[in-house]
Order: structure tokens, then C-alpha cells, then sequence
């Protein structure tokens, strides 16, 4: 039987018994679990125990991967390497003695489209030892090709959450949030979501770090809250009549995860009609969508669902449809499973 390490920056048991508790989506992170029903052995791999050395970090600094754990982690008696960071599997796939290795890419394709020709070269030379790199949308794939990678070693994969734990409650709990807008990614575009929601006539409630918010103003209207758990996350989503996520313009789907959670727990959806996020959400069905930037046009969305329950109702049961069709993680798992197939046997 084939045995694969999975690698995550996450303690992957921890998670498990999280899981059991209810407090955690999935049983292993991004439902990897679902690797263990198509006859592979699959392993959760250590994660870092310890903080590393400042030689270490500084090391690590210059070679822009985690090459001590990459190290550590060729040791293990696996046939293969399921990296759910690109970085790990960078470092994996660098190191000896090697192993077959596939990752998820968040940020390689949006890395290469800004990167110097040097840059690009080492970028390339690094994701090219990987067997199977997966995006999570269709967009990237050209930009990576465009890169100098095999076609064959990147594909695209659609993003899945867990639809049995964002899910609607059996009684819809009082929707006392008006506005809610959850993320702390760089990709978050809160300086047109405050342009947007300035002193109008709602509340607005934004879970963010405060490096999100640096320099921008905070309209009266709205609250400020410091990143919070899964339960607590899912509880405020269900208290939302609106969920915004407003984003730059970015080569990935920045936003899917809150974006398809709300959907599975059955909110009305605003959103930042990018690309790669159009492939999840389809205006005036699942969504509504705004033009990048536009202040004015997100504004009337948010409105827009706010003054019509119908509208919201009939957003919130198109978009749990949407997950529980199409974007779960099981979904994520069957369409790279062929895949990872061919690279592990």
C-alpha cells in the first residue's frame, strides 16, 4: 500500500480531536481526510515543535523556504508528500532524498506575475520539482504554464469547505448584524468596503487583524473585532443578514473561504466580482457582485440586499445549493484525486 505523508502548517491530531469536539471544520485540515477513502496509507506528518533558531530564521530568510523542516520531513518513511502549504512543498521537493510531491499553490501565480526575471527564474526552477502543483482556479493555470511549467504537473481544482459544519441553524437565529465582513489576508480590500458603508443607516461589523486596517478611518457605524475562532466565526456568520468580501484583484480566489462558508450556512453573499472569484459565484444567483475598487457599486449591492428579505432568502438557499453541489471539500478531493493518482500510483 502506498504511504503519504501529509504535511501542514497546522497539528494535524490536534485538529482531529478539535473536529471531535465540533469545534473545527473537517477532520484534518482542508478535509484531507478524504484521502483516506481511496486506499492510500496517509500519514499526518509532525508539524514544527519548537520555534526555530535565529540562525535558522535567517537561513530560512535568504532561501525563502522552510528548508530545515524540509529536511526533517525527507526522513519519514513515506512513498510520497500531500504539501497543503506551496512553501512546504517547495522546501520537500528540494531537499534529498526526494519524494513524489504535490502541493496547493495560493500565491505562486500571483508571486510570478510581480517578480523580477530573476525571481520568475527561481520561482520556476522551485515549483518545477514539484510533481503536482493544484490551484484553485482556472485562471492560474496559463499564468504557471506561461512561467515554464509542465502543463501536465498544474491543475485547476475547485476550493471546498465543509458543508455539515457551515450549515444553516434548524431556527434562524436573530440577524441583529447588518453588514459582516470577516477576513485578515492581504487580499482584503477594507478601504472601499469603509468607503462603501460610511455613516449609512446599518451596522457594520468587520473580524480583522489590525494591520488590515492600518491607516484607514472607522466610520461610526462600524465595529472593529480581533479574529476569532471557527465556532464563533460560523455563529457570527448566521447572525449576518449581508456578508461582504470585498477584495483586491488578485491572480487566486482571495475570499472563497468566507465567501463559500456563508454561502453553506445559507447568507447572502456581496462580493468583488475578480476572476478567479467569478468560477464560485455568479451575480444575481448565488451572489451579488461588485466591479473591483468601486465603492459606489459595492454600496449599491450591500443596499440592494439589505432592503429586499426575498432577494436574501432566495441568495442564501442558491448558494448552499451552490456548495453542496459543487464546492465542498469532497468535490476538491474526487477532482484531484485522479491526479495525485498518476504521481503516487
Amino acid at each position: 500500500m502506498t504511504r503519504l505523508g501529509l504535511v501542514s502548517e497546522h497539528d494535524v491530531r490536534a485538529w482531529e480531536a478539535a473536529h471531535s469536539r465540533g469545534t473545527r471544520p473537517s477532520r484534518w485540515p482542508y478535509g484531507a481526510d478524504a484521502l483516506t477513502d481511496h486506499g492510500w496509507s496517509v500519514r499526518p506528518l509532525p508539524p514544527p515543535t519548537r520555534k526555530p533558531s535565529k540562525a535558522q530564521q535567517l537561513l530560512e530568510h535568504r532561501l525563502g523556504m522552510p528548508i530545515v523542516r524540509g529536511a526533517k520531513l525527507s526522513l519519514e518513511p513515506v512513498d510520497g508528500l500531500i504539501c497543503l502549504l506551496e512553501q512546504d512543498a517547495i522546501a520537500c521537493a528540494t531537499v534529498r532524498p526526494r519524494r513524489p510531491t504535490a502541493t496547493f499553490a495560493c500565491w505562486a501565480a500571483e508571486r510570478s506575475l510581480h517578480a523580477t526575471p530573476k525571481h520568475r527564474r527561481t520561482l520556476r526552477n522551485r515549483l518545477a520539482r514539484i510533481d503536482l502543483i493544484m490551484v484553485w482556479s482556472a485562471n492560474q493555470v496559463p499564468i504557471l504554464v506561461d512561467l515554464g511549467l509542465d502543463r501536465d504537473a498544474v491543475l485547476a481544482v475547485p476550493y471546498g469547505v465543509d458543508a455539515d459544519f457551515y450549515r444553516p441553524e434548524a431556527v434562524q437565529p436573530s440577524t441583529d448584524i447588518d453588514v459582516l465582513a470577516v477576513g485578515q489576508d492581504h487580499g482584503r480590500d477594507y478601504a472601499t468596503l469603509l468607503q462603501a458603508v460610511a455613516n449609512r443607516p446599518y451596522n457594520v461589523q468587520i473580524v480583522c487583524g489590525s494591520a488590515n486596517l492600518a491607516g484607514l478611518q472607522i466610520p461610526d457605524n462600524v465595529a472593529i473585532h480581533a479574529p476569532v475562532d471557527h465556532v464563533a466565526y460560523r455563529d457570527l456568520v448566521r447572525r449576518a443578514s449581508v456578508v461582504v468580501v470585498p477584495t483586491h484583484t488578485l491572480a487566486y480566489p482571495t475570499g472563497q473561504s468566507v465567501a463559500l462558508e456563508s454561502m453553506a450556512v445559507g447568507r447572502a453573499v456581496v462580493a468583488t466580482g475578480t476572476e478567479p472569484m467569478r468560477e464560485y459565484l455568479t451575480h444575481n444567483v448565488n451572489s451579488l457582485l461588485c466591479e473591483p475598487g468601486d465603492p459606489e457599486d459595492l454600496r449599491h449591492q450591500i443596499e440592494r440586499a439589505l432592503a429586499d428579505a426575498d432577494l436574501r432568502r432566495r441568495l442564501g438557499d442558491q448558494g448552499r445549493q451552490s456548495v453542496v453541489d459543487r464546492f465542498t471539500t469532497q468535490h476538491m478531493w474526487a477532482a484531484a484525486f485522479p491526479h495525485l493518482e498518476r504521481v503516487f500510483g
